[in-house]
């Protein structure tokens, strides 16, 4: 397991519900190319799902000075500067919540967890009708499984939570200006809280990563715990 996964945690996929039981019971993560949610926003303007800074190493803005009392336009021209390596790569995503930050109840035995959402997320993930969420229920057997399918493709991959930042501002560390990776994303993102999962491979539109069915492991409830929460009891936490 990740050293971030320490901590207990409980996964979240925000969907259609046809979509999710499919999900649930045949075990494949379909993965769309960070290209497509480049797309969904800059194309369909639908950001949320969509992301038009995706996979942006560097945001430049435009910069202007008046000279004589002209306007110049100074620098380099304003554009995104993206990581092209990883464009056509797929990932899947999940929502991440450390469960334990939010202890209501704490017995001998058991603890019982309020787990909170952000309304946002209901015009972020919603078609035609609010998203269901597929919970899952145990982190540490969902990953092995995902784990094993990967290295039986035999190919690189990453895995990790995301890291959120003002992108309008140049991230500069001790006077040394940093790229961002495909895991850093806008502070306007972060709370979606997600957790992401990346094939170091090349893909047209999608792929399809088959770990086996998660029945055992997960269940679907409906969108009213994003608008009003849910508890979870969970026996003797270390």
């Amino acid at each position: 397991m990740d050293n971030e996964l320490k901590e207990l945690h409980y996964f979240f996929k925000l969907g259609p519900k046809e979509r999710l039981e499919q999900l649930r019971k045949t075990g494949k993560l379909y993965m769309k190319n960070l290209d497509y949610f480049i797309n969904l926003e800059t194309e369909f303007l639908e950001k949320g799902r969509g992301d038009a800074s995706e996979a942006s190493q560097m945001i430049i803005k435009r910069h202007e000075l008046f000279i004589n009392g002209e306007q110049v336009e100074i620098g380099p021209a304003p554009g995104i500067i993206r990581d092209q390596r990883y464009i056509n790569s797929p990932v899947f995503c999940l929502m991440g919540k450390n469960i334990l930050k939010n202890c209501i109840e704490n017995n001998v035995s058991e603890s019982v967890f309020k787990v909170d959402f952000d309304d946002r997320l209901l015009s972020d993930f919603s078609d035609e009708s609010p998203p269901y969420v597929l919970v899952i229920t145990d982190a540490k057997k969902f990953f092995n499984r995902i784990d094993k399918a990967i290295n039986k493709l035999n190919i690189a991959a990453r895995r990790g939570f995301i890291n959120y930042r003002d992108k309008r501002i140049p991230n500069v560390i001790e006077g040394q200006l940093l790229l961002d990776d495909v895991f850093t994303k806008d502070l306007s993102f972060s709370h979606q809280e997600e957790y992401r999962i990346l094939l170091d491979m090349e893909v047209e539109d999608y792929y399809e990563l088959n770990i086996g069915s998660i029945e055992d492991i997960s269940y679907i409830v409906d969108s009213s715990i994003i608008k009003y929460g849910f508890k979870l009891t969970i026996t003797e936490v270390q």
